[in-house]
């Protein structure tokens, strides 16, 4: 009985540590559980299938992209969602799902347009592009300085074992960005160009585009973190488009989080949990 006994219990620990194994070297592990559903008064024992592993293999491409985001909080917000991952620098964007609130901008000093252009963190946000370089002669620059150096408090999640994985926030998309996003998820181009005081969508000022319920939503506007072409104007998506306007009118906020893709994380139906 003792000897039972003592190889069940090692034949637990060689599971364990395979599986711990496969953890460390990025493996994805799918196990099931059992949920409950009722429907029509019948209630019928379902499996779901969780897969746990990093983020970079639980995310196989633009199929995820809108999925809920569980296990990050940071500044009171606790809702977020796959926005976009970078599959060449390891890198996986979230968005707040939810609108957090319409403002006007603030316009940052010419110091905060330099800092803005000097951030390894913008560039990341804007994948790496060239793209615009703000130039403080003109407000909607220092409206998006302001969108780059001022929503760091996104950056802060209140679980320090997410911290390190953490590579920065900005309050709201780039250009570049959402182009690329929503191309890989809806599948339409959005071409972009530059003139003297920002950027140009389609060749102008706005571009039609789906509205898809998460990129663009008839719910609401939000700003986008790219001066547009005209020395007030910063760029936003709108209910069916992207477009523009003054920096002193009011759109929504959804401030964006930058996470490096090797984090720790699992997935069960659309929702991802991060857990390093």
């Amino acid at each position: 009985m003792n000897q039972l006994y003592k190889r069940g219990i090692s034949l637990i620990a060689l599971v364990i540590t395979i599986i711990v194994l496969l953890i460390l070297v990025g493996a994805v592990i799918l196990f099931s559980r059992s949920v409950t559903i009722t429907y029509g008064g019948k209630t019928t024992p379902q499996a779901i299938t969780v897969k746990q592993g990093i983020l970079a293999d639980l995310i196989t491409g633009p199929a995820e992209y809108g999925y809920s985001v569980s296990g990050y909080t940071a500044n009171g917000v606790s809702a977020w969602s796959v926005f976009y991952e970078d599959t060449t620098n390891g890198y996986v964007f979230l968005i707040s799902t939810n609108n957090l609130g319409n403002q006007s901008l603030t316009l940052d000093d010419a110091t905060g347009v330099t800092t803005a252009n000097n951030s390894s963190v913008y560039k990341i946000f804007k994948l790496g592009a060239s793209g615009y370089t703000l130039n403080s002669s003109y407000n909607n620059s220092k409206a998006v300085a302001y969108l780059v150096n001022d929503f760091g408090t996104y950056a802060s999640p209140t679980n320090s074992k997410i911290t390190s994985y953490v590579v920065g926030a900005i309050g709201g998309p780039t250009i570049e960005l959402f182009a690329a996003a929503y191309k890989a998820k809806v599948g339409t181009n959005i071409p972009i160009g530059t003139i003297t005081y920002g950027y140009t969508v389609n060749g102008i000022y706005y571009q039609s585009i789906t509205n898809d319920g998460f990129y663009c939503n008839d719910g609401y506007s939000y700003w986008l973190a790219s001066p547009s072409y005209c020395s007030n104007r910063v760029m936003h998506v709108g209910g069916s488009f992207v477009g523009n306007d003054a920096y002193r009118y009011s759109y929504g906020l959804r401030p964006i989080v930058c996470l490096k893709s090797d984090i720790s994380a699992t997935i069960s139906g659309t929702t991802i949990t991060l857990n390093p």
